[in-house]
């Protein structure tokens, strides 16, 4: 199950899993799936693994998955 770190200026503020959302990521696509069809190629986001960050201008957030690599962004 992938894991994730958010990290706010070099500070760690939020932690989750996978798990968090309707206990397993392919919970919430079936969810979807037996609501409306799915095309292929289609991209699904399942919702969140952490609460939301605040942001202030000028914040750097970065957030760290444990199989994907990492992804940051800077406020302007």
């Amino acid at each position: 199950m992938e894991a994730v770190q958010v990290r706010k200026n070099g500070r760690l503020v939020e932690t989750g899993l996978g798990a968090n959302v309707l206990d397993h990521p392919v919970r919430a696509v079936r969810w979807l799936a037996n609501r409306r069809p799915i095309e292929e190629g289609t991209l699904v986001l399942t919702g969140s693994l952490t609460p939301t960050v605040e942001i202030d201008a000028g914040d750097v957030v970065e957030a760290r998955f444990s199989t994907l690599g990492s992804v940051s962004i800077r406020a302007d």
